[in-house]
């Protein structure tokens, strides 16, 4: 006998026979029924998201960590293939069909990225101490968003795993960590990121019982765009004094119940509460608070550091903070000594609370 089947039902039906394993939705689009049809397979994980955009993070979270995933939209359905498609280079027509097809793909190698942070940026001192928690077997993922958090996937760091959009970190730990159920999930934030679209996607990981830690690092600025003002920089785009967000007060509100703050060029205090929360079973955020020295902060934070070269060895482990202004210097390894340009210093201390020797005062 035929099995007669609603549009929604066969849809539904196509949907989970195709090995789907995410499906993501917001409420009011005409996809609705399909997706409280899908409610009813118990090998899907099906949520309703906040709205489209976070559904479709959440979504893209779900296909990085490899697993097939939709996204049901007010107008068909969304399906996401990350999982095929290369992480690096330009997806032209010939990249999409040699991906689909299977077919293995030749990257020309380019000159390495040489990019560094500006002296005595507040992400450098947070970046160094989240590597030193991360656990060394890499399993871990961690979502970065478009702006200068994209240094963390350089050298000497290397932990970020993706950058898709601005504001997407979030969505998509929420969706890999719902398809792989990893003990470390991160995302990393900016604050204009964060007021951008970011508070819709933590509260969709609120709503929906999702675990992970997200850090915000609240510098005040839009660095990647000449430090243009937001809702927590406390001016307008006129210069005048406005009232400044209070990212602790607005993550609370947002029903997260584990909000703490660093300051990220205390190294230790920094790494005992990311080791904290990365352990921690549950939802919580570290809002990592100090102005950008580029566009925020009108001095330095202390006298420029030197070096004593009496205590010096030459190791390196300075250079892991990744500072334009240390560098080595010394043609034969054993005559090796680091050397901090004074011009660029602004005494923030990081380099400092790395070295082995004290040897940089």
């Amino acid at each position: 006998m035929t099995e007669k089947l609603t549009g929604n039902e066969a849809v539904a039906r196509g949907i989970y026979e195709a090995g789907v394993e995410i499906a993501t939705s917001h409420p009011g689009t005409p996809s609705n029924g399909i997706i409280e049809i899908l409610v009813q397979y118990d090998d899907i994980y099906v949520e309703w998201s906040v709205n489209e955009k976070v559904a479709a993070e959440v979504a893209i979270g779900a296909s990085i960590a490899g697993k097939r995933s939709i996204e049901l939209k007010a107008e068909g359905i969304q399906v996401y293939g990350k999982n095929i498609f290369p992480k690096h280079g330009t997806l032209s027509q010939e990249v999409i069909k040699k991906s689909f097809n299977r077919e293995q793909i030749a990257f020309r190698t380019g000159k390495p990225e040489n990019r560094k942070m500006c002296a005595g940026c507040p992400y450098r001192g947070l970046f160094y101490a989240l590597k030193q928690v991360l656990p060394k077997s890499r399993k871990y993922f961690v979502a970065g968003d478009v702006g200068c958090d994209h240094h963390a996937e350089l050298k000497p760091f290397s932990f970020m795993d993706s950058q898709i959009a601005m504001g997407s970190s979030i969505g998509n730990i929420a969706g890999f960590q719902q398809a792989t159920q990893l003990k470390y999930s991160v995302a990393i934030i900016g604050d204009g990121a964060f007021l951008h679209s970011g508070m819709n996607a933590l509260l969709n990981m609120v709503y929906n019982k999702s675990k992970g830690t997200i850090i915000v690092l609240d510098n005040g600025a839009e660095a990647t765009v000449n430090g243009q003002s937001h809702a927590g920089s406390g001016y307008t785009l006129r210069g005048e004094s406005a009232k400044k967000i209070d990212y602790v007060k607005l993550c609370e509100a947002l029903g997260v119940e584990y909000v703490r703050t660093v300051d990220p060029y205390n190294l230790s205090q920094t790494q005992i509460i990311l080791k904290e929360e990365l352990n921690r079973e549950a939802l919580s955020v570290i809002i990592s608070s100090a102005p950008c020295v580029k566009y925020v902060r009108k001095s330095t934070i202390g006298e420029p550091k030197s070096v004593d070269l009496d205590k010096c060895v030459g190791c390196g482990t300075c250079l892991d903070v990744s500072c334009p202004a240390i560098h080595l210097k010394g043609k034969m390894i054993w005559h090796r000594k680091s050397k901090i340009d004074t011009e660029q210093c602004i005494g923030c201390g990081v380099c400092s609370q790395v070295c082995p020797y004290g040897a940089i005062i």
